[in-house]
Formats: C-alpha cells, structure tokens, sequence
C-alpha cells in the first residue's frame, strides 16, 4: 500500500508525488479526453497570468516574415480562438505532410524553410508553425510531444505504443480554462499494423519485464504464490489432486516454481538476440556514404576524425583547418544527422545536391595543394 502524503504541481499543471519510497506506485486517472468547444473556448479575452505571459508570449527568436505572415492570416479577427482556427486550417490547406527529411541552407531559418519554401515537414514543423504563429498574433502557445493513437495487443491485453506513434502538436492557453490542444499537422492515411509474431514477442518481452526485470524479491514471491493457488485450484477442479494439507501445496508451489523457471529461460534466450543485431554493421544509407566520402577527402588532406569524435565536432575542425565557411561540409553532415538520428528518408533532390557540392568542394580542395 502506498501512503501519498504530498503532491507537488509545477506552474505548467504538472503533478508527481513528493516521495514514493520504494514501494510501487499505482494511481488511478479519471481525465475528460473530448475537446473543448468553441462555446467553451470563445470570449475568454486575454486576461493571461503573468507565467503564460512571460513564457509563453515570446517572439524574439521568431523571424518578421513568419510573424507578418500570421498577422495577415488572422486579419479582422479578434477573439483568440477564432485565430487558432484560422492558423490551423491555414496550415493543413496550404502545407503537405511527409516524413521525408531535407536540411534547409546553413543561413537559413529551418522555421522559415518549411513556411515559405519547401512546404512541407513531418508534425514537428507543423507544431513549431502554429506556436509561432499563435504568438505573433498574440495567443499563448507551446509545442506538445507524446504519443498518439497506439496499437492494441490483443494476446497481453494491452496498449502498446512505438516510435512510430510518437506526435507533436500545439497547446494555446485560454484564461478560466487552461491549455486546450490544437493539430495542425494534415491527417496521414498511413496506419501501423503489426504482424502476429510481432505481437506475440511484445508480449513475451513485456512478460519478462514485468515479472522478471522490474520486479524485486517480494513481488516475485508473491507472483508465485499466486500462481501456485492457481495450479492448487486447477489440479482441485481436474480431480487429480489426491491429498490435501502441506505436502500438495508444497508440490504446487514447486511446479509454479518451475514453470516460472523455464518460462525465465526461453525468454532470456529470445531476448538475448535483440543486442546482437544492434551489433551488426551500420547499413549503407545514402547519408552515410555522404559522410564517408567527405572523412576519405579530408583524410587526404591530413584531417582525420577520430573514433570519439561526432561528425559535427569533425567538421568544424575541419572547417577551422580550412578557414572555408563550411556551407558543403555543414550540408552533408545535416544529411547525416537527418537520416541517422532523426530516421527520416532524405529527399532524392537534396541527396543530388549534396553528391554536386561535395565534388565542387573536392576539386577546390585539390586546386588548394
């Protein structure tokens, strides 16, 4: 049993216990998941607090063009709900979803890429537009992440969620209410089905975990326990238990035991290939190839990255070494980090763009000898 004595709320509403100790804490959310209409949301003003004011007002990392683009879109309406509508449907009428990642020109504003020239993102840019523009026109606003939609595990009986299902979306603060959540972000048609193997792994992992891993010597016992009255029950029931008292229920106890026991074994072999295929070579993907061309060419030249060294801190050495702006160099390893750590599909244009840059520079590289 967990005894709360305290809870502690921050000033954006967030709620954690002051000290759970070192039992485990379970808690219950009754939450109202229907939004807010616009009769709720309307004709609130703007009598904001001082923290929203503060925190959530900001425009100075925010460029003129954007804001000047936001005013026009909002122009003649004055309650701020009405403004978060219109920036809303302005976005998903005008901007196309994708997951396919291309870099904006080192100069440039990645905010005012997506805007006024490539026109397209994934959810973050469209989180990050709508906040801004919200601001510009005077209405708080802050970007959410977390995760929607998920899948249901119809074999553990459970809500599993993935990488996939992580989302990005906008928050706008209205006085008497609170944070009210507004997607701009177009609807995608594409939805996550797991195949059954799938599936039936989740759940022998999450079996693992739960009855295994996280649990300490006293939640194991009574996990047993349990278990052996179910065996205990289940051999009453099928009239194959004989005798009653200490004996059978030691015997029940040792067979839940061991089935607990070869189940702890299978799956400590079925997840002991999960690390070995994180061990495999790094696949050859085209922003890897990229930024191996440009470490072979600066390599030439007496600039080689060392193992511990992360692809940014390598070009800016070498950039430094060359007293060149670094503009190619910069491109490719954004290409890089785009792919890699961002897991977006790069553009085939801007891959072509990049390959162009990196043999001009390789030739202006060579002349330089």
């Amino acid at each position: 049993n967990f005894e709360l004595h305290m809870l502690l709320f921050d000033s954006e509403g967030s709620v954690r216990p002051w000290r759970a100790g070192r039992n485990v804490l379970k808690y219950k959310v009754l939450s109202d998941i229907a939004p807010p209409t616009a009769t709720v949301l309307k004709g609130r003003g703007d009598a904001y607090p001082d923290y929203v004011r503060n925190m959530y007002l900001g425009t100075t990392a925010i460029s003129e063009r954007t804001c000047n683009l936001a005013t026009r879109v909002t122009t003649g309406l004055d309650d701020p709900y009405d403004k978060a509508v219109a920036l809303v449907h302005f976005l998903k009428t005008n901007y196309e979803y994708t997951l396919k990642g291309v870099p904006p020109p080192r100069q440039s504003s990645k905010l005012d890429y997506f805007l006024f020239e490539r026109k397209k993102g994934h959810c973050e840019y469209f989180a990050t537009a709508l906040t801004a523009m919200l601001r510009c026109a005077g209405v708080p606003a802050r970007v959410s992440t977390g995760f929607v939609s998920g899948e249901w595990n119809e074999y553990g009986s459970y809500l599993a969620f993935s990488e996939a299902d992580a989302h990005a979306w906008t928050e706008a603060f209205f006085p008497g209410y609170g944070w009210a959540r507004f997607d701009a972000t177009p609807a995608s048609s594409h939805r996550r089905i797991s195949p059954v193997i799938t599936k039936l792994y989740d759940m022998l992992r999450q079996f693992w975990y739960r009855h295994v891993v996280e649990y300490d010597l006293g939640a194991q016992l009574s996990f047993l326990h349990r278990l052996a009255f179910k065996v205990n029950l289940f051999s009453s029931n099928a009239g194959a238990k004989e005798t009653t008292g200490g004996k059978s229920k030691a015997f029940d106890s040792i067979t839940a035991a061991l089935i607990i026991g070869c189940l702890s074994i299978l799956l400590f072999f079925l997840l002991k290939k999960v690390p070995f295929k994180r061990n495999r070579a790094p696949r050859r993907t085209p922003g890897r190839v990229l930024l191996h061309e440009m470490e072979k060419i600066l390599a030439k030249q007496g600039i080689k990255r060392s193992v511990s060294e992360t692809p940014a801190k390598f070009v800016e050495r070498a950039c430094t070494a060359f007293q060149d702006p670094g503009d190619t160099l910069f491109f490719i390893k954004d290409i890089h980090q785009h792919e890699v750590y961002g897991g977006r599909e790069i553009d085939s244009m801007a891959l072509e763009r990049a390959k162009v840059s990196l043999k001009r520079w390789a030739h202006k590289v060579k002349d330089m000898q």
